[in-house]
């Protein structure tokens, strides 16, 4: 009975922790395009930090 506690509360701190990596992908997307568009200057590093945050989200969705 303790270890399915402890299964089950691992598995949504690590459904969380995916949930927050594809927040942060969206926020990324949105900052750079706008940045680009509207005021010529794209996020530096966005496509590194969209590649930490696939990895973080897709090691979480495999858990």
């Amino acid at each position: 009975m303790k270890f399915r506690l402890f299964a089950e509360s691992t598995a949504k701190v690590v459904e969380s922790v995916g949930v927050v990596a594809v927040i942060v992908m969206l926020s990324v997307t949105a900052i750079d395009v706008i940045g680009a568009k509207l005021f010529q200057n794209p996020l530096r590093g966005a496509t590194e930090l969209m590649g930490f945050a696939q990895i973080v989200a897709i090691s979480c969705t495999i858990a």
